[in-house]
Parts: C-alpha cells; sequence; structure tokens
C-alpha cells in the first residue's frame, strides 16, 4: 500500500465513529441514521483510500477482535456489498484485513460466544472474530443470512491475486510498525497517578510482577478485582512482549451496571535497550458499561531500576475511539475511569 492510502488523524477519527443503528421492522437490516449521511460519506471515503478500494457501499460497522497466534487484537469489522474489512489501530500500530465476499467459502456465526468463523478460500485459512457493542446480536443473526445467502465460491485466479496483494500488506505493515515507543494514543493528555520508590532491584521487580503470573493475579485481587485471567506472555517481532488478560471491575457511575469485565492488553519493552529500564503499556476497554465501545483507559508504567531501588511513574489517559454527543458523558467517563 503506497503512503497516499494513509489516513489523516480526522479520517481516522471519523472512520473508528460508529453512527449504524438496527432497525427492528425490517429483519436483519441495518439503517444509518438520517441526521449522519455526511459522516457515513466520510466513513466509507476513508475505508476506500484506506483499503485502496475502487467501489463499495458500507453497510454495517461493528466493534470486534480478531483472533491472532499472539494476541486478540481489538479494532473494528466494516462490511461492505463486496467487501469485509477489518482494521486495528492498537498502540497507533495500524493492521488491516480485505477480504472479498467471493473469496469466503463460510461463515459460521456462534451466537453464545458471539464469534464469527470465516473460511476464506484464496489463503486456505480461517479468520475468528469477536464481535462486541450494542447490534453484536443482530450483526451475528445478518452474517446467518448471508452464510446462507450470500456466499459464492472464489476462482482459482482471484484467489491467487489476492492472496498475493495480502502478502504485500502484511510486509509492510511489519516495516512500519518497527517502533520502539509511542504506542499510546499521543494526542490525548496522560495524568500522573502514582510516582514512588520501592525497595527491590529492578530484577525483583520484573520476576514478581511481570514473569510471576500468580502475583500479577494476587496484585489484581489486592485492588479488588475478581475474574482475573491472564495469558502468557508472547514474543511479538515489531511490539516487544505482549499478553491479554481480563478481570471484572465494579463500576464508579450512577448509571449502567454495579460490575463489568474488562479486557486488558499488555505490553513490555526494554527503553533504548537499557535492561534498567522497562516500560509497561496496558489499554482497557470495558465490555458491559454503555458507550463502553467508545473509550480506551491508557496507562504507562515507567519503571527505571536505580541500585537496590525501582523509581515508577504510571500515568493514564482516556481517548475516545468514538465520539459521544450526550454533554457531560464523555468528561464523566474520564473522571471515572482515571
Amino acid at each position: 500500500m503506497s503512503s497516499e492510502s494513509s489516513l489523516t488523524h480526522g479520517e481516522k477519527k471519523s472512520l473508528m465513529q460508529s453512527f449504524t443503528s438496527f432497525s427492528s421492522k425490517k429483519k436483519h437490516s441495518f439503517l444509518w441514521k438520517d441526521d449522519s449521511s455526511k459522516i457515513v460519506t466520510k466513513k466509507t471515503t476513508a475505508l476506500k483510500k484506506l483499503f485502496s478500494l475502487p467501489d463499495g457501499e458500507l453497510l454495517i460497522d461493528i466493534s470486534a477482535s480478531i483472533k491472532t497466534c499472539q494476541m486478540d487484537l481489538p479494532g473494528r469489522l466494516f462490511i461492505l456489498d463486496k467487501y469485509i474489512l477489518f482494521y486495528s489501530d492498537l498502540f497507533h500500530v495500524e493492521q488491516k484485513i480485505t477480504i472479498p465476499l467471493t473469496d469466503i467459502h463460510k461463515i459460521s456465526p456462534d451466537p453464545v460466544t458471539n464469534i464469527v468463523a470465516m473460511d476464506i478460500t484464496s489463503q486456505n485459512t480461517t479468520f475468528y472474530f469477536t464481535l462486541s457493542g450494542r447490534y453484536k446480536e443482530d450483526v451475528m443473526k445478518y452474517f446467518k443470512t448471508m452464510d446462507a445467502k450470500c456466499l459464492l465460491p472464489a476462482t482459482k485466479t482471484d484467489a491467487t491475486s489476492h492472496e498475493e496483494e495480502e502478502d504485500d500488506e502484511g510486509l509492510e505493515w511489519i516495516s512500519n510498525a518497527a517502533k520502539e515507543e509511542g504506542f499510546l494514543d499521543g494526542e490525548v493528555e496522560h495524568r500522573n497517578v502514582v510516582s514512588t520508590e520501592l525497595p527491590i532491584s529492578i530484577k525483583r521487580f520484573y520476576d514478581c510482577f511481570l514473569k510471576d503470573e500468580s502475583f500479577f493475579i494476587s496484585f489484581y485481587e489486592a485492588m479488588g478485582r475478581t475474574d482475573i485471567t491472564t495469558q502468557h506472555w508472547q514474543s511479538h517481532p515489531e511490539l516487544g512482549n505482549l499478553r491479554n488478560a481480563s478481570y471484572r471491575v465494579k463500576v464508579n457511575s450512577p448509571i449502567g451496571p454495579p460490575t463489568t469485565m474488562m479486557d486488558e492488553v499488555q505490553r513490555y519493552y526494554n527503553q533504548s535497550s537499557d535492561k534498567n529500564h522497562i516500560v509497561l503499556e496496558l489499554t482497557d476497554s470495558a465490555r458491559d458499561v454503555k458507550y463502553g465501545d467508545s473509550f480506551r483507559v491508557e496507562s504507562k508504567w515507567d519503571i527505571v531500576g536505580v541500585g537496590n531501588k525501582v523509581k515508577l511513574d504510571i500515568t493514564v489517559g482516556v481517548p475516545f475511539v468514538k465520539k459521544i454527543y450526550i454533554p457531560g458523558v464523555a468528561s464523566m467517563i474520564k473522571s471515572k475511569s482515571i
């Protein structure tokens, strides 16, 4: 993909905003709100530019994650009249997947887990997408209809050309993602919430907090979190060390449920290859609260070893991936989250 296909900050922001609504009068159909036609046009234009598509009509978009060998990568799933697209910019590293409908051999939606499995003939592989957000049940029904009526087998010629296109795009993504820092949202103000020293060496800190998964679970339990799960650390060639975690936490808000499950992506690396300087980055998404797919909670742990002590600074920010139009809600979410 050439540099001409990259989006400006405004185009990316409009792309990640959702203006879809589900119509109960027409089964398995989604309608754009009448007052958002300009936003839909901008979103469609941004998609065609980002994915280098000659044409296309955007029908549905929804928050989703894709299962990879290393982690569940959060992003957004777009359904067009001719394509299914997935886009993620976790830690400001873009990942794009283009699936022509003619390349899909089978779609298997599971309404219990909200996971959609797509068998792709051109790549001899299966993608697993987990849907989230307000309309996930309706989109699952839509996928079931697609599986029954809309899928056609891909021709051999189409499969070959598409496979080559995806391979080239993947190589460019790896090249562009080769960065050490700056993966959290640089345009969002981060507030310092912790600045302290710990009477342990940085190696001891690493052994306890990062290497020992039981210590991590005990630490979260001491914070009042429950239903804690964590995966093993996986080495990523560009992002460093990654793992997924989840937990249940009390919701400090006058609206919504008393608790929510949180999905957390953790990443750590050595700053400038300095073994005495570890950076830990966390990004959290709420599953069950209203507007939970509109924002993230990001935190950065700056851990510097000085002799037998560790200096620890933690900052927190709340970037919004979608605009909330009700006055005061966004500021309340930000203050309560921090």
